[in-house]
């Protein structure tokens, strides 16, 4: 994936369920120092509309990095929004892996 603007995010959606989420791993390995995220925020969101900060990030690091959450989190939605462009051309992401189970809802 390769991007340019600002506040870009990427993410996932479980509609008509719900994630308890405990962190997530970022693939950033693109052989271009410049092309990583120098700050991203972690959100989530129960509607998809109204987003809640969780984690803050203020620099990149090439490689595999495995991020844990203080506290495990319930959510439908879950995005890691561009909150500092990279020093180059765009943001490369090999992949996102946001790391948790499914919860039963009664």
């Amino acid at each position: 994936m390769l991007a340019s603007a600002k506040d870009l995010a990427v993410g996932a959606e479980f509609p008509g369920k719900s994630y308890l989420l405990s962190g997530y791993e970022l693939y950033n390995d693109t052989g271009e120092k410049n092309h990583f995220g120098n700050g991203w925020a972690v959100e989530v969101s129960s509607d998809g509309k109204n987003w809640t900060t969780i984690e803050q990030r203020v620099a990149g690091v090439l490689g595999i990095q495995k991020y844990s959450f203080a506290e495990p989190i319930l959510a439908s939605f879950v995005r890691m929004r561009l909150t500092e462009l990279p020093f180059g051309a765009g943001w490369d992401v090999w992949w996102l892996k946001f790391l948790g189970h499914k919860v039963e809802c009664k």
